[in-house]
């Protein structure tokens, strides 16, 4: 099982401990079996909706940036930034990673819904994009 599940799995693992809540009332909680919560935190899961995910942080109380920092950026994530800078290239990266954490958090206040992942998401995407025709405007 990939790196990533592993990891969320010990999250859950260690927050649902520190919250003293047995496999079985978290289960309960969120909706679904004692045995697939089992398989989460044994990383033998593999298929998640973004809705058991937000339940599984919000019943938890597990930032949203401590979960993706499970995600790989330096390995997953291709782009050139046309430069050699390594300093450059590692702030590119951190940045990216802070704008990750800003999305997921935003996810996670306004619920994890189909609909408001795509409005979140296309809010974004025409920043960026209204960001790259002013800087080609003032060229």
């Amino acid at each position: 099982m990939s790196k990533i599940y592993e990891g969320l799995g010990r999250k859950v693992w260690k927050y649902r401990k520190e919250n003293n809540i047995s496999t079985e009332n978290f289960a309960k909680s969120i909706g679904v079996s004692g045995g697939l919560v089992n398989h989460i935190e044994n990383a033998k899961y593999d298929v998640f909706k973004l809705e058991l995910l937000s339940s599984i942080i919000s019943k938890l109380g597990i930032p949203p940036g401590e979960i993706l920092p499970l995600y790989d950026i330096n390995s997953d994530v291709q782009f050139d930034l046309g430069t050699q800078d390594a300093e450059a290239t590692e702030y590119c990266k951190q940045q990216m990673k802070l704008i990750i954490n800003s999305f997921m958090a935003t996810i996670s206040e306004y619920g994890c819904t189909l609909e408001n992942v795509s409005i979140i998401s296309n809010h974004i995407q025409q920043e960026f994009e209204t960001l790259i025709k002013l800087h080609r405007a003032n060229r």
